[in-house]
């Protein structure tokens, strides 16, 4: 039995020698390495991560004479659109990325668009008057010819 005892005792020393062979300063330099990936992983996912990110855009259509109930808004280029509520608040459906635009249009306003930045969440585009001039002429009818007109 002691003979198999001081055998184990040499193959384990043997096994643990030649497992245990790296140095501190190997040890030092694998983690060092190894954090320097993970930081650079996360940095680069990070920086990916900004570019792309989509956020909720909402806000409040206004006019000069204060907010507009069913003006449309409609994210360029695509058919999705959304009318606003009756304080002229509306919350796009879609997640929108920066440099996307929103066209809000109502009748009697010229559309205006509105470019979405780096961290645009609320957004409050504004119509201006836009005056118009309607021309026309008017003419005074005896009884007589207005009869005429219409039988």
């Amino acid at each position: 039995m002691t003979q198999a005892m001081a055998r184990f005792e040499r193959i384990f020393k043997t096994y643990i020698m030649k497992t245990r062979k790296t140095t501190t300063s190997q040890n030092w330099m694998k983690r060092i390495s190894f954090i320097t990936f993970a930081v650079s992983l996360f940095i680069g996912t990070s920086a990916v991560q900004a570019q792309n990110e989509e956020r909720i855009v909402s806000g409040v259509v206004n006019s000069v004479d204060g907010p507009i109930m069913g003006a449309t808004v409609v994210l360029k280029g695509t058919t999705i659109a959304i009318p606003t509520n009756a304080s002229g608040e509306f919350v796009f459906p879609k997640p929108l990325k920066e440099k996307d635009v929103l066209v809000v249009s109502y009748l009697g306003y010229e559309n205006v668009e509105v470019t979405i930045g780096a961290e645009t969440t609320y957004v409050e585009p504004i119509f201006k008057d836009n005056p118009i001039v309607i021309y026309g002429a008017l003419r005074v009818l005896d009884a007589s010819e207005a009869t005429k007109n219409n039988p």
